[in-house]
């Protein structure tokens, strides 16, 4: 199963353009920060998630970066990938 994964995109439609282009065929793609079903969306559900989970808490899904909590690094992550994955 090959799944591609995208992060930090900021409105560079030409290098999500060339990063598309260059994954091929792909089974699945998944937008990270979207933490809640995969549902090529980060949403209001991701959001909702991420501040249920608020303080330390290993394993969250909405622990982005891993670091055991799920704090403003996280939400800054959610922020900026907000909106439907390509």
């Amino acid at each position: 199963m090959r799944i591609l994964v995208l992060s930090d995109i900021h409105a560079n439609y030409t290098a999500l353009m060339a990063v598309l282009e260059d994954a091929g065929d792909v089974d699945e793609t998944w937008c990270l920060g979207d933490v809640v079903g995969l549902d090529g969306k980060v949403n209001v559900t991701d959001l909702l998630s991420l501040l249920g989970g608020w303080g330390p808490n290993p394993g969250h899904p909405a622990d982005i970066n891993g670091d055991d909590n799920v704090n403003v690094f996280d939400l800054l992550v959610i922020l900026a990938a907000w909106g439907a994955c390509p």
